[in-house]
C-alpha cells in the first residue's frame, strides 16, 4: 500500500525540468526550448529559408515554423535562438531582416526582444514590407558563459485569417539574421 501511495504521489507531482513542466504539463507556454548547439561564426549571415536549414537548425531553439523558400515564420507567442560565442570584449548588434504578419485586425506587431533574460528592445512593426532592424547587445550580457539566448515575445501574434488557416499563431517572418560586433 505504501509503494502504491508513493507512485501515486510521483504521478501527481512529477519532478521535471521547469521548461518541460510549462510545455507538457501546465501548458503555460507554446515554446519548448530544444538543446541546439548554437554553433555560429560571429558576423556570419544565416538565412532562415529552406536552402540553409543546417545553419538555422543550429540556432533555432523553439517557436519557428518549417522554413519556406524565403525565410521562416515564428510559431506561437514566443521564439528562441541560441548563439554559442566566446565572451566578447565589445558590444554586439543583432541584425534582422523581417516582415511582420499584419491584417485588418492586427495593424501592428510588437516584438519584445531579450538576451539572456535581459530586455533589449521592443520593435513595433506597422509596415507589411521587409525591413532591417538592428538591436544593440551589451558585451556584459554575453558574460563569460559563451552562450547568448535571444528570445522574441509576440504579444500581438494571431492565427492567419481565411478558410483552413488553423490555430497556429503568427507574428514575424524572418528572412535572415547576423550577429556582429557593434564596431563592424
Amino acid at each position: 500500500m505504501l509503494i502504491e501511495a508513493a507512485i501515486f504521489a510521483v504521478a501527481l507531482v512529477p519532478s521535471v525540468d521547469p521548461d518541460y513542466r510549462a510545455y507538457y504539463l501546465d501548458r503555460s507556454t507554446d515554446c519548448y526550448p530544444l538543446p541546439v548547439s548554437g554553433a555560429y561564426r560571429l558576423g556570419g549571415r544565416v538565412s532562415f529559408g529552406s536552402a540553409s536549414e543546417g545553419e538555422r537548425a543550429n540556432l533555432a531553439r523553439c517557436g519557428w515554423r518549417d522554413p519556406e523558400a524565403g525565410g521562416s515564420w515564428s510559431d506561437g507567442s514566443r521564439s528562441m535562438l541560441r548563439f554559442a560565442i566566446p565572451p566578447q570584449p565589445a558590444d554586439l548588434v543583432l541584425e534582422l531582416n523581417v516582415r511582420p504578419y499584419l491584417d485588418a485586425e492586427t495593424p501592428r506587431q510588437r516584438i519584445e526582444v531579450t538576451a539572456n533574460g535581459t530586455p533589449l528592445d521592443t520593435l513595433e512593426l506597422v509596415e507589411k514590407g521587409v525591413a532591417t532592424h538592428r538591436i544593440a547587445i551589451s558585451s556584459a550580457i554575453v558574460g563569460t558563459a559563451g552562450q547568448l539566448d535571444i528570445t522574441f515575445n509576440y504579444p500581438d501574434a494571431r492565427a492567419l485569417t481565411g478558410a483552413g488557416s488553423g490555430t497556429r499563431l503568427y507574428a514575424l517572418f524572418v528572412l535572415d539574421l547576423a550577429l556582429e560586433r557593434a564596431a563592424d
